[in-house]
């Protein structure tokens, strides 16, 4: 065992201390570079109305709402003029007037200060951070505080300037407005009166007052018109059909006919129910009266034809006065036509010319509350700079980070050191040894301390022909261990710490506080499987810290929300729900006896004595020993005393 390990040792040394030199060697030449940092609080004017925003109407509510994205935008402006040339050129005259310009700044100072300057805005605030970077600790802080100084100056200069000329121009612009608002109205004025025009409104002038009547009129007169006609048809057709057109209560002489008719037909009646037709024909008295009714009958009727074409007549003259009516209308409403054409000319023209008057007006209001806001906000629109934290001289390197270069130099000296030792042992590895001849599987073998640590190992070949568990469960690794842990619950926990600790998901179950001697560091485990098992941390701590969650110390350890012990599925999805929790890859093969499975590999790849493994998990079916022989190292058996039982894993998330 001497040589290999020297051989190993040599190879990592020769591999790891060239790399670990070279590797320190290039992180110690590394030149150091500093960052001075100030903080800056820039406020920038508040926008103001130039003479070009004077033709625009009243503020709308738009223009309102982006008052804060054009303040953003001001605040931007001013953070690039910040590291601007002008300035950046003002600052280097300064420094060099002053011989505080290093020596190898180059041949353009003001570009070299310009790549050592950056900025950086805070979200949500109008906080800038300004930076300066490179070699010379002394030369950033000054650099910075000189630049905050001559960015100050600059921003006072400029608000002067853009104050005075804005009022100037604003103020010339009021005064133009003035005079053509007061030489609009003028002649605004002369042409209503040249024009006879009342005002604006169309009914208060004569003229177009005067034409809506007429129109008003033609439409009354051509309604008339219309009507008459209708009536002059309807007493026609009533004439050609012989209808009466008169009553005849309305005319007294064709009454009278009738009344006088109606007596002699009732006579000729009542004589012709009381004489025969012959004699009626021989009396002169009845013949006398027959003459006068028919006498009476041919009157009635040239009367009522006369009344007849009376209505008629009537009809006629009041179409014919329609027609009249109308035609006058007419050609009085084409007399006025050109006059109201020219009028309304005029008075379109009017009314075009008091909406520029107003507009003007409007104009002019506007850029006096322009001018009137501009000459009493001045202090208050004024920009700021307010410097919440000077830059300072930096004690540390920003860059390189010295302890972290070297110790990932060291890392990988180390990682390339093992690399190595690797490689040369997978290729010199040597053949297996055949077993000495003489040996004999029946010859008595030593009993003792020293014959037990000194037994060989199982073949490869034998254990290769032992079978696996069918199927076997699924291997944890220390990763997902850790992680199964940090995402597991308080009863998860305790759980996955017994399930690697060597107790079954059953007995963890069943485990009672009479069971648990902390004095003592045991557990005595009842059942099938009865053994006294070590009480090793981490799991000795979480019996502590669930002792003092249940100070009675009776019943089980594990309960249900009802007081109960735990069913056996919710020791099933405590498993689960912790693997998946963990983000673990196959989060439903984690299971309790994959838990078990994993624990049982741990201890036989140590070379754990498979009498001492009861000791530990308990009984194994013998099926299941013939299985795990399988995992066993090919090397001396340990006895108990001598084998870690706690996993790395669980070390490391205890610590």
């Amino acid at each position: 065992m001497g040589k290999p390990r020297g051989r190993r040792l040599f190879v990592f040394l020769c591999v790891c201390l060239p790399v670990l030199v070279l590797g320190l060697v290039y992180t110690v030449m590394q030149p150091a570079e500093y960052q001075a940092t100030a903080r800056l609080e820039i406020t920038p004017a508040s926008t103001t109305p130039t003479p070009a925003d004077d033709t625009a109407g009243a503020k709308t509510g738009a223009e309102t709402g982006g008052g804060t994205a054009r303040g953003h935008r001001a605040f931007l402006t001013e953070v690039q003029v910040l590291t601007s040339r002008p300035l950046i050129e003002e600052v280097a005259e300064r420094l060099s007037k002053s011989g505080g310009l290093p020596p190898d700044i180059g041949s353009d100072p003001v570009d070299g200060v310009q790549h050592m300057l950056s900025t950086e805005t805070v979200e949500g605030t109008e906080v800038v951070l300004l930076r300066a970077e490179g070699p010379q600790r002394q030369f950033l802080a000054r650099l910075v505080n000189s630049l905050t100084s001559v960015y100050q100056e600059h921003l006072a200069t400029a608000y002067q300037k853009s104050t005075g000329t804005g009022a100037d121009q604003l103020r010339d612009s009021v005064q133009a407005l003035d005079q053509k608002v007061a030489a609009k109205r003028q002649e605004v004025e002369a042409f209503r009166s040249s024009n006879d025009i009342v005002s604006t409104e169309r009914d208060e002038n004569q003229l177009l007052s005067a034409a809506k009547g007429l129109a008003t009129a033609l439409n009354e007169a051509k309604s008339k018109l219309a009507a008459a006609e209708g009536q002059l048809r309807a007493v026609r057709n009533a004439a050609s059909a012989g209808q009466a057109l008169v009553a005849a209560k309305d005319n007294p002489t064709v009454a009278d006919l009738e009344r006088r008719a109606s007596q002699l037909r009732e006579e000729l009646h009542d004589v012709q129910q009381r004489f025969t037709p012959q004699y009626l024909d021989l009396d002169p008295a009845i013949k006398a009266t027959r003459a006068r009714l028919d006498n009476l009958e041919q009157q009635i009727k040239t009367e009522r034809a006369a009344g007849q074409r009376a209505v008629v007549a009537e009809a006629e003259g009041k179409v014919t006065a329609a027609r009249e009516a109308v035609e006058q209308l007419q050609q009085q409403i084409n007399e006025n036509k050109s006059a109201v054409q020219t009028f309304m000319a005029r008075f379109g023209e009017y009314k075009a010319r008091q909406e520029d008057l107003t507009h003007l007006e409007q104009l002019h209001r506007a850029a006096s509350d322009r001018l009137a806001r501009l000459e009493a906000s001045d202090s208050e629109v004024a920009p700021h700079l307010e410097i919440l934290e000077a830059a300072s001289v930096p004690q540390l390197p920003w860059r390189p980070l010295y302890p972290r270069d070297a110790g990932i130099s060291l890392g990988a000296a180390v990682a390339l050191g093992f690399l190595a030792v690797w490689l040369v042992e997978f290729f010199s590895r040597p053949e297996p040894e055949i077993a000495a001849a003489g040996r004999q599987p029946w010859w008595p073998v030593a009993v003792g301390r020293d014959a037990t640590a000194a037994s060989p190992p199982l073949l490869a070949a034998e254990t290769a022909r032992l079978p696996a568990p069918d199927p076997p469960p699924r291997e944890l690794t220390d990763t997902e261990i850790a992680a199964l842990l940090r995402a597991a619950n308080d009863d998860g926990r305790l759980l996955v710490t017994g399930l690697l600790s060597g107790l079954s998901a059953e007995e963890i179950v069943a485990l009672d506080w009479s069971e648990i001697d902390l004095d003592a560091g045991t557990i005595r485990v009842s059942g099938e499987s009865a053994r006294a098992l070590p009480l090793n941390d981490p799991l000795r701590q979480l019996i502590i810290v669930r002792r003092a969650l249940q100070p009675q110390a009776a019943g089980v350890v594990l309960r249900s929300l009802s007081g109960g012990p735990l069913p056996p599925e919710d020791v099933r999805s405590l498993v689960m729900y912790a693997a998946y929790d963990a983000g673990i890859d196959g989060a439903d093969e984690v299971t309790s006896q994959a838990l078990r499975y994993t624990y049982l590999i741990y201890l036989l790849r140590q070379g754990i004595r498979f009498a001492d493994l009861g000791r530990i998990v308990g009984r194994l079916p013998h099926e299941d020993l013939a299985g795990y022989m399988r995992f066993a190292q090919a090397q001396p058996r340990r006895p108990l005393e001598q084998t870690e039982l706690v996993l790395p894993a669980l070390r490391n998330v205890a610590g």
